[in-house]
């Protein structure tokens, strides 16, 4: 999605049509619009000095502040309407995010259209000058966006939510059928990644999927070490290929479109691939 496509778009054209002139970040709607996430906590306090400048530190108060919010609803109301279908397929996720264990589809039939959420990651009732900011609006499942992360401000940024399952190592009780976190992985955390898993409750959501668990140690019983070297002998290859085709799936699924990527593959590690 190019400047120029922006520029045409009606949402556009309303925010155009309506600039506040007293408000400097205003005059540069583009500079708003293609702003990269990383910078917009920077940009935030910046608008925030320029807000209490304009209206007074009282600004969230006052009904010029109103119409600024209303206006920028508005506004993201049309540029869902027009183009977040576009920004929904340009993203390209296949998984939350968030929590990275649902998938985000979008399809369509002659009837409807079924897209994920997006939600700011910014939440616009806080930041309505990022409303239509396009970094901010980020495809994620209806759980996380409208039970979990909701208003919430920001507890990291947004590239840690992805970077923070690597710092993450999940473990299993065999004999008690329970994943958990392992509690060491807590050390490599910030006290806001701590934070951010309680409020996304990764490890509630990821300890319910004990039917991984279920599924490894079925196909581990059923594959016993004695077993695969009586099938490798009757079909004339070697043990450990017979170990890669029984496992195969752990070998070829990819963290980017695979649901509960980090889990499976710290309980088959743990499991079998020990």
């Amino acid at each position: 999605m190019t400047k120029n496509d922006i520029e045409k778009a009606k949402f556009y054209k309303y925010l155009q049509n309506n600039i506040n002139p007293n408000l400097k970040f205003e005059q540069d709607l583009g500079n708003i619009i293609f702003l990269p996430i990383d910078k917009l906590k920077e940009k935030s306090q910046e608008i925030k000095k320029e807000l209490e400048a304009c209206f007074g530190k009282d600004y969230q108060t006052k009904n010029e502040y109103a119409k600024i919010k209303d206006k920028y609803d508005k506004a993201y109301n049309k540029l869902r309407d027009e183009i977040g279908t576009q920004i929904v397929q340009e993203k390209n996720y296949m998984l939350c995010p968030y929590c990275r264990a649902n998938y985000i589809r979008f399809f369509e039939n002659d009837k409807k259209m079924v897209k994920p959420d997006l939600d700011h990651y910014y939440p616009k009732s806080k930041y309505p000058y990022f409303a239509v900011t396009i970094s901010n609006l980020i495809p994620s499942c209806s759980f996380c966006n409208q039970r979990l992360k909701r208003d919430n401000e920001p507890l990291i940024d947004f590239d840690d939510t992805q970077e923070i399952f690597n710092k993450l190592e999940f473990e299993a009780n065999v004999i008690e059928q329970i994943i958990y976190i392992n509690i060491y992985s807590f050390k490599n955390l910030s006290n806001n990644e701590k934070k951010w898993l309680k409020q996304m409750m990764i490890e509630e959501n990821y300890s319910n999927h004990t039917e991984i668990l279920e599924n490894l140690l079925s196909k581990a019983d059923k594959y016993k070490s004695s077993r695969i070297c009586e099938i490798a002998k009757n079909i004339g290859l070697p043990k450990e290929e017979i170990y890669n085709i029984v496992f195969a799936e752990y070998d070829i699924m990819k963290e980017t479109n695979e649901p509960l990527f980090k889990l499976k593959q710290d309980l088959y590690k743990q499991l079998i691939d020990s």
